[in-house]
């Protein structure tokens, strides 16, 4: 994922991406992205997660990440 640019616009939109691709490799990237200093990139890094691994507790993703 973007993690170095300093732009969170685009952290967002690749979050974004990465949940509309479904790629099990973007886990790890987005789990780092949870932690965003940017709200919108959290809540669409979630998302991602949630569109990758649909099966996943919710409160494991909104409360333990």
């Amino acid at each position: 994922m973007c993690a170095l640019s300093e732009d969170g616009y685009i952290r967002d939109e690749a979050a974004k991406a990465l949940g509309k691709i479904k790629d099990p490799h973007a886990v790890e990237p987005l789990q780092r992205a949870v932690k965003d200093s940017h709200i919108e990139v959290q809540m669409n890094a979630r998302r991602a997660l949630m569109q990758i691994m649909p099966k996943i507790d919710l409160y494991f993703i909104f409360f333990i990440y």
